[in-house]
């Protein structure tokens, strides 16, 4: 699964190392492609569930991020768990 996002406002080195630390740390995390002013999320399709989307969730609003890329990722999630 493959998310694209806008790339946060990272105007220190600090920023930049806590917020792609954190990228890192989510389970499922596969890799990451600058594109632009964007950024291109690779997860693991078969980590998939509630605890990535939670934890993508706290570092999106960490980092002032819209949300909105997460509501397929959240779809699936629930689809899958058959709710």
């Amino acid at each position: 699964m493959k998310i694209l996002f806008i790339t946060p406002d990272l105007s220190a080195k600090s920023d930049e190392t806590e917020f792609f630390d954190g990228l890192h740390n989510v389970h499922g995390y596969k890799n990451t492609d600058v594109m632009g002013g964007h950024l291109l999320l690779e997860l693991d399709n078969d980590s998939l569930g509630r605890e990535m989307v939670l934890n993508l969730a706290t570092l999106f609003d960490r980092w002032k991020i819209n949300k909105s890329p997460l509501e397929a990722l959240a779809q699936m999630v629930e689809d899958d768990s058959g709710h």
